[in-house]
């Protein structure tokens, strides 16, 4: 509005709220108008990173020593780098997943107990409240946003026990797989296995038609429609094929063949094109899904594919995205922001004098059908496609000028 704007991204690979409230306490010494925070689906990276160092520097003062390094910009470029935040939980290290070597690390995520995930998710909390106390001492306005996540990417960490009989657990899970074999296998690509992409399969990609690539064409698929700003193409050249309106992703010619996997399975689901028969197995895999829940109502991939069904079928898709997103709330060890997480910045900036809320989650829940955001506009469970990332920015500058700055 008549503004000339600095901008400072000062972003880093794989922090959470704690190493980013770092950052932030750096960022006030250049005297900003305004400070941006949108952190939220690193918090369990971060708890990984900060148990494998504890295995290393177990004397006091080495933590101290770790804790004085930790606000040098070097140091953590290159912890960034050691700690590998895009693996999974279960490729850190190998081995079974019951295997008493996998300890360190994310690999102590796989026997977490939920009362620990829910503290991480208070940790965050407590961590966005200290930003908030260090930029009102400054008298810097502070903005939260809370970060848009993949409901259609799925759970990292199942429940293995959880304090339920073994048992009990093992009935559930069985009754899940028989559920899991009733769904059309076009509408499984890329979820049974998972595919976990990375941005880098987007980019550069070698596709050799083996992975299903031969389905997708090198122009853009079909996509579902959107909403608002994301329905219309950004001011970045994109695709060679420029008449295509809503396309948020890189060229689909450089897409690897683990991309043209997913996005094929992705476009199966949301086509719901379903015979007869597959309807039928789709009401069986419901009702063993739901003797699974009753099981075992603690597991994330019991709610995620219960709401891929229900997705599926298209009679009630306000509760399949319930579904989604209790998968994600129950999942032991997120990659990605959650209702949980979430709804924990929006009651800080309720009760805390000084923030603004940017509701990034609930906007982009808004512009997708169903409130179903997927891979559309998030590239792998947290990274957002190039496109989206426009549409989030114009949400940032729309917050910035509604506020009083001086």
């Amino acid at each position: 509005a008549g503004r000339a704007w600095e901008v400072i991204n000062l972003g880093r690979e794989g922090f959470g709220s704690g190493r980013a409230g770092r950052v932030l306490e750096q960022s006030l010494a250049l005297q900003p108008d305004v400070v941006v925070v949108y952190s939220g689906h690193n918090e369990f990276v971060e708890l990984a990173f900060e148990r494998e160092l504890d295995t290393l520097w177990d004397a006091p003062w080495q933590g101290a020593v770790d804790r004085a390094l930790s606000k040098l910009r070097l140091y953590n470029t290159l912890t960034a780098a050691i700690s590998q935040p895009e693996r999974d939980w279960t490729e850190l290290g190998g081995g079974a997943a019951g295997d008493p070597q996998r300890q360190r690390g994310g690999l102590s995520l796989l026997r977490m107990p939920y009362t620990e995930t829910l503290a991480v998710h208070d940790r965050y909390r407590v961590n966005l409240k200290a930003m908030a106390a260090a930029a009102a001492d400054r008298g810097v306005p502070l903005v939260l946003c809370t970060p848009v996540g993949n409901l259609l990417a799925p759970p990292q960490v199942d429940v293995e026990a959880d304090g339920l009989p073994e048992a009990t657990v093992l009935e559930a899970t069985a009754l899940r797989l028989q559920a899991v074999a009733l769904i059309p296998e076009r509408c499984r690509k890329g979820l049974r296995p998972p595919v976990r992409l990375r941005l880098g399969n987007w980019y550069g990609g070698k596709a050799s038609g083996a992975a299903g690539g031969e389905l997708v064409s090198d122009a853009a698929p079909r996509l579902r429609t959107l909403f608002g700003p994301l329905s219309l193409t950004p001011g970045l050249k994109l695709l060679k094929a420029e008449s295509v309106e809503g396309a948020h992703w890189p060229d689909p010619a450089e897409w690897d063949d683990a991309v043209r996997t997913v996005v094929t399975g992705m476009a199966a689901i949301h086509e719901r094109q379903l015979s007869a028969a597959e309807r039928d197995q789709l009401g069986q895999a419901l009702t063993l899904l739901r003797r699974a829940q009753k099981l075992n109502p603690r597991s994330p991939l019991v709610h995620f594919d219960l709401g891929l069904c229900l997705y599926l079928l298209g009679d009630d898709d306000d509760a399949a995205v319930a579904a989604l997103r209790a998968a994600v709330v129950r999942d032991h060890a997120p990659g990605q922001a959650s209702e949980l997480s979430n709804q924990r910045v929006r009651e800080l900036c309720e009760s805390e004098a000084g923030l603004t809320l940017l509701d990034a989650a609930r906007l982009f829940a808004e512009r997708c059908p169903s409130g179903l955001v997927g891979y559309e506009v998030l590239m792998d469970r947290c990274h957002l496609q190039p496109g989206a990332r426009v549409v989030l920015m114009q949400d940032m500058a729309n917050t910035l000028l509604a506020m009083d700055i001086p």
